[in-house]
């Protein structure tokens, strides 16, 4: 099953860099959103695969809410079979305005972020031009105090591709993911294939 949680951390715009641990910053996810109105939507395509294969996905957000203060998502996930779409997962998410600096990839301190050159990405027959950003972070695995652990600490490493326009809805046009750890790794690709702007 495709895990929204792990969609939906791909979904954002890069932020603040150099924050310390501790900092608050604007939450990618929120400002990504912030502008456009009610109604507004966005739709990816992709693939997820955790070592068994490849899944075949679709993702669909669209903001409930245009107040100034609060976003809201309709989030609609559909595994695709073959050109058919299975039964849709639909969930509500509310992303805070601010987050610790450590709580994304885009702005935590320890990730190693390049700027690469802009690279225009076909969308519904439209070129759009994208910032595009390449993300690399390693985490160690925490230990609670009192654990045994024999062998070397394992560690998570994130590398990740962002392809971002602030004129689509969430602000994210196409993405490239791969988490590895010693005995797993989780593949994921996405990219807009539809997108719809309310203004506010």
């Amino acid at each position: 099953m495709v895990r929204i949680t792990g969609i939906m951390a791909l979904l954002a715009l890069a932020a603040a860099s150099g924050c310390s641990e501790f900092a608050i910053v604007p939450n990618p996810a929120y400002t990504g959103w912030a502008e456009f109105g009610a109604g507004s939507s966005v739709t990816f395509e992709g693939t997820q695969d955790n070592g068994t294969g490849e899944v075949p996905f679709r993702l669909t957000q669209t903001r409930l809410e245009s107040s100034e203060d609060v976003v809201v998502l309709e989030v609609t996930l559909a595994i695709l079979t073959g050109d058919q779409a299975g039964p849709s997962q639909v969930t509500r998410t509310q992303p805070d305005p601010n987050i610790f600096a450590t709580d994304h990839p885009t702005t935590d301190p320890d990730s190693e972020i390049e700027e690469l050159e802009n690279e225009a990405v076909m969308v519904d027959g439209q070129a759009i031009e994208c910032e595009v950003t390449e993300i690399v972070l390693v985490e160690k695995l925490v230990l609670l105090p009192g654990i045994l652990v024999f062998g070397p600490l394992d560690e998570a490493k994130l590398q990740l591709t962002l392809y971002r326009n602030e004129s689509i809805p969430g602000g994210i046009v196409k993405s490239e993911e791969l988490k590895t750890t010693t005995t797993r790794s989780h593949k994921e690709n996405l990219h807009v294939v539809e997108y719809h702007v309310v203004e506010k």
